[in-house]
């Protein structure tokens, strides 16, 4: 306000500053050239609200006092502004930090009920069902599905929680946003009080306090939004460990229902790998009994096939030696045959040797000496003809020979395989009798694995072991095995007997020699000269 008087002042100057304090309102009066009374009288319309009260001797003193009103109506103003906004959003802070301390509550309570929870899951996974079972307790799953059941409801509650939880945080995350020096304008405002601070000098102080009051308050909202940081990675790492304690809990439900079905089976007789019994139960005896006796079986029974082709190869090689020496056979009496064939032959020779003779000892006085020269080179030549084929025929021989010898260690290298073979067989056959007496000792001292009507053959068979087909008399038949060997050892003797040739007898096999009895061959005329030297020996 500008006055010259207090005439101009239009009424009680007091009453009008009582009405402008009602509002809040500030009065920075200037006055010109007032007296002292005047002065006096004026003085309570500044002084109610803060204002400043201003006088002027001259007129040129007005211009310089009314910037200083209008500067300190203006730091008054953004005092108030400032103070105001610090108001609401301290309260602001102060609502989202108390929300903060009921979560953090919240928090705590769900984290002591997630590790209950866990202790619970861990209790269900531990639970030794399969022992149990074996050991021939009473089981009722009633309780154990209950209590599975009761962790998952809880879990799922929690979860619920925590959901709600989140949601609140991202509230408070949003609404922090709003605390941020942009969206308060604090930047304008520190503007403002630095052109106020280079106004007045008196104005100094008031522009500090508003720059430190700022500053305050963004610290302050970057430490509660730092608070909602830490408070949803704690909601985070109870929503893992939430998770986490489900599959924890699926994973015991699955493995209860594998550990009854694994008692049902091995109570059932049937075969049981390592591989399928948890680690859990591994130090159960009769686990432990089942698993080696399982494990011996199918070494047994692998064992006992090897066993089996080794006496199938054996019999393979024997029946192959067989043929050999049937076809060896029928070769000594194909070559019998040639040697007899021979023999004719050379009889018949002899017969026509004699013929020729005499023919030539009646030509003899008319036949001229050139004659009988061309006749002796003819039979030179038919004797080297006849020479030559019957060293092919002795070496028929020596090879018929050999094979014999070969044919003869080869079957005895096979006699004393299959005697091996048939010591091993006797020796896995022992060890199964032994395995079958222990295993009904097994079953007898667990008193849950009962035998089938059949027998402990067929509870072996129902195991998985051994087949129930009769025995091979191949494989178990001694008498058998005594005949079929006497039976080799015969066919042997009455081969190397009848390949035991005497010296000078020869083998014709691969000659085709038919005479005919009776007839006398056919001579060319040139060879119808008898030497004077020839005799029956040559």
């Amino acid at each position: 306000m500008l006055t010259d008087g207090l005439d101009s002042c239009g009424g009680d100057v007091c009453a009008l500053a009582t009405r402008l304090g009602q509002h809040q309102i500030p009065v920075h009066l200037v006055g010109l050239g007032l007296e002292q009374s005047e002065q006096m009288a004026l003085s309570c319309l500044p002084a109610r609200k803060g204002g400043a009260l201003l006088l002027a001797a001259v007129a040129e003193e007005v211009h310089t006092h009314i910037d200083a009103a209008l500067s300190r109506s203006h730091a008054a103003n953004a005092r108030r502004n400032a103070a105001q906004i610090a108001r609401l959003v301290l309260q602001d802070q102060d609502l989202v930090l108390r929300d903060l301390g009921r979560v953090d509550g919240d928090m705590e309570r769900l984290d002591e009920q997630v590790t209950a929870l866990e202790t619970r899951v861990q209790a269900i996974a531990e639970t030794d069902l399969l022992t149990a079972k074996l050991s021939g307790e009473t089981l009722d799953m009633a309780p154990f599905s209950a209590e599975i059941d009761g962790v998952q409801s809880e879990a799922d509650r929690l979860l619920a929680q925590l959901g709600d939880r989140e949601q609140m945080l991202g509230r408070f995350s949003a609404q922090a946003q709003g605390w941020e020096g942009p969206s308060l304008g604090l930047q304008q405002r520190a503007d403002f009080a630095a052109r106020l601070s280079m106004a007045s000098p008196d104005l100094v102080p008031l522009s500090e306090n508003m720059r430190e009051g700022y500053r305050q308050i963004m610290e302050r909202g970057l430490a509660v939004d730092a608070e909602l940081t830490v408070r949803l990675g704690r909601s985070q790492a109870l929503k893992a460990r939430l998770v986490a304690l489900e599959a924890g809990l699926q994973g015991a439900r699955t493995a209860a229902d594998e550990a009854l079905g694994l008692a049902a089976r091995i109570e059932a007789g049937a075969a049981v790998t390592p591989e399928a019994i948890p680690e859990v139960a591994a130090a159960h005896p009769v686990i432990a009994a089942v698993v080696e006796r399982d494990q011996t079986i199918a070494a047994l029974r692998t064992e006992r096939g090897q066993l089996a082709q080794q006496l199938l190869d054996t019999r393979n090689e024997l029946n192959a030696a067989r043929q050999e020496i049937v076809d060896v056979t029928r070769q000594r009496e194909a070559a019998m045959a040639g040697v007899e064939n021979a023999r004719l032959l050379l009889n018949r020779l002899r017969e026509n040797q004699d013929l020729l003779k005499a023919s030539l000892h009646e030509a003899t006085a008319r036949t001229p000496g050139e004659s009988m020269n061309t006749l002796d080179a003819a039979d030179q030549m038919a004797e080297a003809a006849l020479r030559q084929r019957l060293d092919v025929v002795l070496g028929q021989r020596d090879s018929l020979q050999v094979d014999q010898e070969r044919l003869q260690q080869a079957l005895m290298a096979l006699t004393a395989e299959r005697d091996s073979t048939q010591a091993l067989l006797r020796q896995a056959n022992a060890r199964i009798d032994l395995l079958f007496s222990e295993n009904q000792e097994l079953i007898s001292a667990a008193g849950v694995c009962t035998l089938n009507e059949g027998g402990e053959a067929d509870h072996l068979a129902a195991a998985g072991g051994f087949p129930l087909s009769p025995p091979d008399p191949w494989l178990t038949g001694s008498a058998v095995r005594d005949s079929e060997a006497r039976v080799l050892q015969d066919i042997l003797g009455q081969s190397l007997s009848s390949l035991r040739v005497r010296r000078g007898q020869v083998n014709l096999e691969g000659l085709r020699l038919t005479p005919r009895v009776g007839v006398v061959p056919e001579v060319a005329p040139s060879l119808i000269l008898a030497s004077s030297t020839s005799t029956t020996d040559e």
